[in-house]
């Protein structure tokens, strides 16, 4: 007889410090749960347990054991199941759009008729680069694997063909062009010189990931919450990345790291956005308009601006040698202790522009 675990006793297990208590969840009766926002039981032990059809969305259950337990028909859409224990696992018919298996042990996992639709099943971790995620065991027979994300880390049954069932191949140069990666999870991903032409970025995760020299033509790069979420785009690599026609809104790093030294904008579509503190240099940005965007700090060393519309816009200590700003519109715009070495201004609009404490030695004004 299963000792069935009712929601209320459950919250109090999750906040006990007696681990000895939480041992009645082994393979405990769970389907009565039901979760009013999403929870950690991280490092919980629920071997056996049922958790048919319960609502775990969102839910972060890394470092778990679920050896053999049932999760049939269970929702774990957004879910963090990293560097947990699925032997045995029941996962048929459950929903795991976007869920992250990220170190996971997956011995003789059920996934039939599971949607594992943009899921990440990426095996690659840079600190144990000899450890793979292993579905090889699994049953997939059915699952949805359109838009889900593998590497050459993942190893998937016999006879399965990943990108014929829909899912992306992870790599450096491999061809994304027209990708749905809409909202995926791409941390630390290793996409250099990746042809992601005409992909939906809305909402991915690029954090840490490594685009340097990737084809983002006419791609769509959109943050859609509202507020910054450094999670998003922190430390991401896009160095002589090729972002022609982009569509790129809301990309706000404020003090994040974000590496764009030789980017190519041209005529990409920028709307609120900010670029502070940002590495450009040798950036080309040109026929661009970006009225009141912030390079505030910012390192453009070489930059190209020419014909842009630059209306209103912070420089302020931002690194601006060398920069081409040629027959751009910098009116009203704060240039205040940047440094303009060498920087060529003879022909744009300075109208109402701030140069208070910039350095001006060698730079080309208008006559």
């Amino acid at each position: 007889m299963r000792q069935i675990i009712s929601t209320n006793e459950f919250n109090r297990l999750l906040y006990t410090s007696n681990s000895e208590e939480r041992k009645i969840l082994i393979g405990s009766d769970l389907t009565q749960l039901k979760l009013e926002h999403p929870i950690s039981f991280s490092g919980f032990d629920l071997s056996q347990a049922i958790l048919e059809n319960v609502n775990l969305n969102n839910c972060n259950i890394n470092n778990c054991n679920l050896a053999g337990a049932s999760l049939k028909k269970a929702q774990l859409r957004k879910a963090s199941i990293e560097k947990s224990n699925f032997e045995n696992a029941d996962f048929s018919d459950a929903q795991l759009i976007y869920a992250n298996f990220g170190e996971s042990q997956l011995t003789n996992t059920n996934f039939e008729r599971a949607n594992l639709s943009k899921s990440n099943l990426r095996g690659h971790n840079a600190r144990k680069s000899h450890q793979y995620l292993d579905l090889s065991s699994c049953n997939l027979k059915s699952a949805n694997l359109q838009g889900a994300l593998f590497d050459s880390h993942t190893i998937f049954p016999q006879g399965l063909d990943p990108k014929a069932a829909g899912a992306y191949f992870i790599s450096s140069n491999t061809d994304l062009s027209n990708a749905d990666l809409s909202f995926a999870n791409l941390f630390k991903a290793h996409l250099s010189g990746a042809n992601l032409s005409y992909a939906n970025l809305t909402g991915t995760r690029i954090a840490s990931a490594n685009l340097n020299g990737a084809n983002l033509s006419d791609a769509t790069i959109v943050y859609e919450k509202g507020a910054w979420d450094s999670k998003l785009y922190a430390n991401v690599y896009l160095e002589r990345a090729i972002l022609h026609r982009a569509t790129i809104i809301g990309i706000k790093p404020g003090n994040t790291c974000m590496y764009f030294d030789g980017i190519d904008l041209t005529e990409a579509t920028i709307i609120d956005c900010e670029f502070t503190y940002c590495d450009m240099n040798g950036a080309k940005l040109v026929n661009l308009r970006l009225d009141g965007t912030s390079f505030s700090y910012a390192k453009l060393r070489g930059a190209d601006f020419t014909n842009c519309s630059l209306r209103g816009c912070s420089f302020s200590g931002a690194d601006l040698r060398g920069v081409n700003f040629k027959n751009a519109d910098l009116s009203g715009a704060s240039l205040s202790w940047a440094n303009l070495t060498n920087t060529d201004l003879s022909k744009a609009n300075l109208n109402g522009v701030n140069l208070t404490r910039a350095v001006l030695e060698n730079a080309k004004l208008p006559s």
